[in-house]
């Protein structure tokens, strides 16, 4: 067994010091940059402008929703702020039929979050008051 490891270990070691010759023997040009060096492509040029090659320089606006599809929406936010507050609700009766204030301080950050993404999601769709947020 120590042969064989031995003799695999000379192979590593001579194939390893024969690239590193092949590597030795040819240099990287010095009008390359590192990029170019590194990744063997050539490097893009920087676009005039200051932009991005793919994007837009202004972000595209988007025509607001119509009446039922808002409320449609509206309604699906407040539902899954329901959703949420209800597994709250549940989480701190649990906790406090344990006894655990772990669980308790958890559930009360979780119907923070809860809410903070409603608030968000609901202002995203252009609503200013929160919603009415039960």
């Amino acid at each position: 067994m120590t042969r064989l490891r031995a003799r695999r270990l000379l192979a590593a070691v001579a194939a390893g010091g024969l690239v590193g010759a092949a590597v030795a023997a040819d240099p990287a040009p010095a009008d390359r940059s590192w990029m170019e060096r590194l990744t063997g492509k050539p490097a893009k040029p920087a676009e005039p402008d200051g932009t991005f090659a793919g994007t837009s320089p202004r972000p595209t606006s988007y025509a607001p929703l119509d009446p039922t599809a808002f409320q449609d929406a509206v309604l699906a936010e407040r539902d899954a702020l329901a959703r949420r507050l209800e597994i709250c609700t549940k989480l701190q009766e649990i906790a406090a039929a344990r006894g655990d204030e772990k669980l308790a301080a958890r559930a009360a950050d979780l119907e923070k979050q809860a809410s903070a993404i409603y608030k968000g999601r609901v202002a995203r769709l252009g609503v200013k008051d929160g919603g009415g947020a039960p």
